[in-house]
């Protein structure tokens, strides 16, 4: 029976709220009672029949009125929840807030990330170095579990698309062809006369050429690793080498290990050189050059525009970077420089009489974030 009549009820409800529409004097529902719940809203079209019923002005008006209030009452009982005798309502608990976080200072960068070497030439600890967050010799070079077979190739790479992969090449390849790609190898450059294991400063300027996880050994401290133009360098290891490269127009080097070393004494030796290197990339890169060395890195000083060099780890050098004279639109920020000045005969990879050369030129070279590798909170400036 309550079913029968609570549908009777909303039957009347719909005639009810057609009168009210169409009443000027009464205001209609708000957006708000039509997001109300079941019982709200009977409640509330209640009263608005209470509203009709006052101000109805004929008997057909206070007939709907009354119908209405008595159907909406039947709605609000069947609706309404009966609380159960063996029920105590009971409060929940206010939860407990949870207190502030305290604010901590960022954790400390590092010191001394080539290990305690001090007044030593003993090596570079390595898992030190990974712990500061720079490239090693395990995450350079050949990938560890690469199996490499002979390479039986040509050493003079003129095939657009040449791609060579996990592969030991004793020699020197000189590329002349576009799109080559050297990956998972280790290349031995150790025959005199040759210009660098990796030669291709004779490709097109735009050579696209791609040096991945190679390690190239040019074993008498002469030669290049590299020399380059259009291309892009990841995770190379160079080592025994007089300059890791020489790093020309739109070339990328990235997350590589980088040992120079003066074969004799009438070498210049740089973990990167320049003499056309426009729009180039040095991020993220170990340089751990042995002195006697030039540099970490030196560049011509007209002719090397548009560089970024940050997050690297410089070391060693007469002095470890050498920035261009005359060149614009240099950026260099966030490198850490091996440190402290002098005694390089006792640890190669002090540099011998500073940090920086040529590097103090506002608006051509922008210059932040700097720091010293033995003590993090002293600035390099330039």
């Amino acid at each position: 029976m309550m079913n029968a009549r609570i549908r009777t009820a909303w039957a009347a409800l719909t005639a009810a709220l057609v009168t009210l529409l169409a009443l000027a004097t009464i205001a209609a529902p708000s957006h708000a009672d039509a997001m109300l719940s079941g019982l709200d809203l009977a409640q509330a079209t209640r009263a608005n029949c209470q509203t009709l019923l006052a101000n109805a002005t004929s008997s057909a008006q206070r007939t709907r009125a009354n119908n209405c209030i008595a159907d909406q009452t039947v709605i609000i009982d069947a609706l309404t929840p009966t609380a159960s005798p063996s029920t105590t309502p009971t409060t929940s608990p206010s939860p407990t807030p949870s207190p502030s976080p305290t604010p901590t200072d960022p954790p400390a960068l590092l010191a001394n990330c080539f290990g305690d070497l001090k007044n030593s030439s003993g090596p570079i600890d390595q898992s030190r170095l990974g712990a500061c967050g720079y490239p090693t010799l395990a995450s350079t070079g050949v990938p560890a579990a690469t199996v490499l077979t002979a390479y039986t190739g040509s050493m003079d790479i003129t095939v657009a698309g040449t791609v060579i992969d996990g592969k030991t090449i004793n020699g020197c390849l000189n590329v002349t062809a576009v799109d080559v790609t050297i990956r998972n190898s280790r290349i031995t450059c150790g025959i005199a006369g040759e210009l660098a294991g990796v030669y291709a400063d004779t490709a097109p300027s735009d050579a696209r050429l791609r040096i991945e996880r190679v390690e190239i050994d040019c074993v008498t401290g002469k030669r290049h690793g590299v020399w380059v133009h259009g291309a892009i360098i990841i995770g190379a290891y160079i080592h025994d080498c007089e300059n890791a490269g020489e790093i020309n127009a739109n070339t990328s080097l990235r997350d590589s290990y980088l040992v120079a070393r003066e074969g004799d004494s009438n070498a210049h030796g740089d973990g990167i050189q320049s003499q056309d290197g426009t729009n180039v990339v040095v991020w993220h890169n170990t340089f751990a050059g042995l002195n006697p060395i030039t540099s970490s890195i030196i560049t011509n000083p007209t002719g090397n525009d548009n560089w970024t060099v940050t997050d690297n780890f410089f070391s060693a050098g007469a002095y470890t970077l050498y920035c261009p004279e005359e060149a614009d639109g240099w950026v260099v920020t966030g490198n850490r420089f091996y440190g402290p000045v002098g005694n390089e005969g006792i640890d190669p990879h002090r540099p011998a009489y500073g940090f920086t050369d040529a590097c103090n030129s506002p608006g051509r070279i922008a210059w932040s974030g700097n720091y010293r590798d033995d003590d993090t909170s002293i600035p390099v400036t330039a």
